[in-house]
């Protein structure tokens, strides 16, 4: 556009308008629309100039059309409709285009042929005529007495003043306006660079992406090594947003950097390398996201729907943004700020990319549970300080746990097991308020379990089951009123249970299994009114069984197997008619079976197997109609099989060997 108006082209400024479309009027509309790179103050009030000029040129252009209609009708009515027709737009990267709307339909070329006729009719009409007489000899009338005037107060030359002369003067009529000198063309502003990656030669803005990867980095979302590492899902990401992202987002855009960390996540964990992707999109691929071959292909995620898209991150599959202030959600092609990244169970592979902790300060729920995620989780955590959900379960992460994760005061659940975690749990852990379930099992931490720990006073659900965790249970799990569940089964604890155990007076689920806890086990183990699964299995507890047990009259399963109780068979336990399941299994009970028995009318699963039990199997076992197993081998049991054991039609396991 300055090229055009600055042009040294004989006529200057309106005749170098020929550019813009042989001379005629320019669309505003498409020149200013979005993304053209000409939107600026200057720009806009040189174009209504130069409007506002065409104009004037086409009614000159009309009357000459005009005129000669008497000798060509048709020539003149076909260029007046080219004219008409005739507009100019600028492409996204900043070249003009005219175009020429030659449409065939009879009902737009009617319509034109009936303007232009009646133009003509309006002209040829003798009251139009004198009008236009009558007009001409006032203008020349005028224009005289002003060239009089103008020539008496100018005796002493007879020369035409220059605009300069006149504003000496203090004239107000003419004003001098310095025009600045043209910027460069569009060619000229856009640098490009060409770079090799992968072997393969692509030019990019560089300009733009110098700009893009200074926001990254003063953001430190990513560091510079990984950005400059040509081979990383860094540069890949940085590569998209500037040259295929169809969103074209500017450099300082509020939602670009959540943009580029969900773009890092994507080459981080596919298979592909970046310029195995196709970049190329259809109108289609638009709508739908990003096609890729096979909906279950290995290599790539199961559910990826419009992921890389001109659609806005929060229609990508997977991701919820916080919603507008009015509390309406982003729909098509806008961005907000990512509340939910739920991607579970979705074939993410490779390492996960510690730069999503820094990308999404307004995150909420972080779940990419059952992938095959590797890697380790980074002191970055800490920045998502508004964090309530996290879910890592059932991937491949190793290393141990940042201290920083105590920075996530507001986090409710964190979840993280059937990973390779090692080391020990950081102390700042236990800072977490407010959190409700912590589910660490099935790692490779070691040392003790903390006193700290009973900080934790909202926590519902502990399980840190299959770890290697010595020492003894703290003391201070009394102060945990509100925990439902403790599972620190498949450990190396020792020592005795303490006490203190019975104050924890909500615990639904106890599992205290497969351990080295030792000694008698306390009575006030009977104050756990709430309990319904008690497993003490698999320890070196010894002594007899307490009949405490016999108050936890909603108990559904009670497993004291293999242990060193030792004692009479405890009747007491024939009280708990809710039970469903029994195992006293490999102990020292002696004694017979009692008759009492027959009250346990919801018992599914009898196992008083490898003990001393003598006596006959009593024949009220046959009215335990829900009996499914039934275990009695290694006793010293005597007499025959009752008949009754006949009546059990639910029964599948009877095991009565020695």
């Amino acid at each position: 556009r300055w090229n055009a108006i600055n042009s040294g082209r004989a006529g200057g400024l309106w005749s170098a308008l020929s550019v813009w479309g042989g001379g005629h009027q320019v669309d505003t509309a498409s020149v200013t629309s979005g993304g053209s790179r000409y939107r600026d103050v200057e720009g806009e009030r040189l174009l209504t100039i130069a409007n506002e000029r065409v104009k004037i040129d086409n009614m000159t252009m009309l009357d000459a059309e005009f005129g000669n209609v008497d000798n060509d009708d048709a020539a003149a009515e076909e260029d007046y409709d080219s004219l008409l027709r005739r507009r100019v737009f600028l492409n996204k990267d900043g070249t003009m285009m005219m175009t020429h709307n030659n449409g065939s339909s009879d009902e737009y070329s009617s319509s034109r042929r009936v303007m232009h006729k009646t133009c003509l009719r309006t002209i040829k009409r003798p009251t139009v005529l004198i009008c236009a007489v009558g007009i001409a000899i006032a203008v020349v009338s005028g224009t005289m007495t002003m060239y009089n005037k103008f020539m008496t107060n100018n005796d002493s030359s007879t020369a035409v003043p220059t605009i300069e002369e006149e504003k000496s003067e203090n004239d107000s009529t003419y004003e001098v306006v310095d025009i600045p000198p043209p910027p460069p063309s569009a060619d000229d502003e856009m640098e490009f660079t060409e770079l090799e990656v992968d072997g393969v030669k692509i030019d990019i803005d560089k300009e733009r992406f110098d700009q893009i990867k200074a926001v990254i980095l003063e953001s430190k979302v990513s560091t510079p090594a990984s950005i400059q590492d040509t081979t990383s899902a860094q540069f890949a990401a940085l590569l998209w947003l500037v040259r295929e992202d169809p969103s074209h987002l500017n450099p300082d855009n509020t939602y670009l950097l959540q943009r580029y960390g969900l773009a890092v996540l994507w080459f981080s964990t596919t298979k592909n390398k970046y310029y195995h992707v196709s970049g190329e999109y259809t109108t289609a691929e638009n709508e739908n996201g990003r096609k890729l071959n096979g909906q279950q292909d290995m290599d790539k995620w199961f559910q990826h729907d419009s992921w890389l898209s001109v659609l806005g991150i929060c229609e990508w599959s997977g991701i919820k943004c916080h919603p507008h202030e009015d509390g309406s959600d982003h729909v098509g092609n806008y961005d907000g700020n990512v509340k939910t990244i739920y991607l579970r169970r979705n074939n993410l592979r490779g390492a996960f990319p510690s730069d999503i902790f820094r990308a999404f300060p307004f995150l909420k729920m972080l779940d990419l549970s059952d992938n095959a995620l590797a890697g380790t989780i980074s002191e970055d955590i800490g920045q998502l300080s508004g964090l309530e959900y996290f879910n890592f379960t059932a991937n491949n992460i190793a290393g141990s746990l940042p201290e920083s994760i105590g920075d996530l005061s507001l986090l409710t659940e964190f979840h993280m097991s059937f990973n390779q975690l090692d080391s020990t749990l950081p102390y700042s852990i236990y800072k977490l308020e407010k959190l409700r379930e912590l589910d660490l099992s099935r790692n490779s931490l070691a040392a003790t379990i903390p006193h700290e720990i009973g900080a934790m006073k909202e926590l519902t659900s502990l399980n840190l089951a299959y770890n290697s965790f010595e020492g003894s249970l703290p003391h201070e799990l009394s102060n945990m009123q509100s925990l439902v569940k403790l599972d620190v089964s498949h450990n190396k604890l020792k020592s005795s249970l303490p006490k203190e155990i019975g104050s924890v007076a909500y615990l639904r689920s106890l599992d205290l299994s497969h351990n080295e806890f030792e000694g008698d086990l306390p009575s006030s183990i009977g104050n756990l009114e709430h309990l319904d699964e008690l497993y003490l299995n698999d320890n070196e507890f010894k002594g007899t069984i307490p009949t405490e047990l016999s108050q936890l009259d909603g108990l559904d399963v009670l497993n004291l197997a293999n242990n060193h109780f030792s004692g009479i068979f405890p009747i007491s336990l024939t009280h708990l008619d809710g039970l469903k399941e029994l195992d006293i299994s490999n102990n020292a009970i002696k004694g017979e079976i009692p008759q009492s028995i027959a009250d346990m009318k919801n018992l599914h699963v009898l196992n008083l197997a490898r003990n001393d039990i003598k006596g006959m199997i009593p024949p009220e076992l046959g009215s335990l109609f829900k009996l499914e197993q039934i275990f009695l081998e290694t006793n010293e049991l005597i007499g025959g099989v009752p008949d009754q054991l006949g009546e059990l039609t639910s029964l599948r396991k009877l095991s009565l060997h020695n």
